[in-house]
């Protein structure tokens, strides 16, 4: 359009197209994002991925560092996760987690004797819960005894 009429400025033409300034410079540096050789930095992660599949975005652009120097990619760290995303090459993170609520169990389930009560003053209700500690390789439990009132740890 710019270049049928260049006297039309950039505000005109992103207001009759319905979109803001902003989005039509997004526009250009992103369409400059694609001109980078992705197919070429697709072609280097899946030779690296081959002998570590599951390395990550961060390890994997520290890695290539020095490949995309000599094939003369200029690329950063994000613009390679963007790359990935757009190739699906992202790798899913697992965290660990325990389960820590069975609520579908046989026993006896107490009412909530605490529900309603106006709490005014300290020792007046001990609540309790049991939480887990993530450890290196492991779980561990750590139970605690509070003030309801003063939010104080007692045990």
């Amino acid at each position: 359009m710019k270049s049928i009429d260049p006297e039309i400025s950039i505000d005109k033409l992103t207001e009759l197209f319905g979109k803001t300034r902003q989005g039509y410079y997004y526009k250009l540096k992103y369409n400059h994002f694609i001109d980078i050789d992705s197919d070429k930095i697709v072609e280097l992660v899946n030779a690296e991925r081959k002998y570590m599949p599951k390395l990550g975005t961060v390890k994997l652009y520290h890695n290539l560092k020095s490949k995309f120097i000599l094939n003369e990619i200029k690329i950063g760290r994000d613009k390679l996760n963007n790359v990935l995303s757009c190739s699906n090459l992202l790798i899913a993170r697992h965290k660990r987690f325990a389960k820590t609520t069975n609520s579908n169990h046989r026993n006896k389930r107490y009412k909530d004797k605490v529900k309603g009560l106006v709490i005014d003053r300290s020792n007046q209700v001990w609540v309790s819960d049991i939480t887990y500690v993530t450890l290196k390789s492991d779980f561990a439990y750590l139970s605690l005894i509070t003030d309801a009132y003063s939010k104080k740890i007692l045990g």
